[in-house]
């Protein structure tokens, strides 16, 4: 979800000895342009401790999450957003 929402993964360096580093640290770094509600739902699924992670039933009622029918979804019988749907041309439009 970090690398979808911000393009590179979390902890991210070149340097893979700087990577384990930052990974031990645990220094999550939050891009400002994310909302809140993605804020906190991130440091929720990368809480170090994985006994304090959520569960799968406390992320689908985070609020980041609010908008999602989960089973209209499980039926797939969701659309993916329109923007998704149109071809380069078509969004110059």
């Amino acid at each position: 979800m970090y690398e979808m929402l911000v393009g590179i993964p979390p902890f991210y360096d070149d340097n893979m000895k700087v990577l384990y580093e930052n990974i031990n640290r645990g220094r999550l770094k939050l891009p400002k342009y994310l909302s809140n509600e993605a804020k906190k739902c991130l440091t929720r699924i990368l809480t170090k401790d994985p006994k304090k992670r959520p569960t799968l039933d406390q992320l689908m009622s985070d609020p980041f999450f609010a908008e999602i029918d989960w089973e209209a979804l499980e039926k797939k019988k969701l659309q993916p957003p329109s923007i998704l749907n149109k071809s380069p041309e078509e969004e110059h439009k």
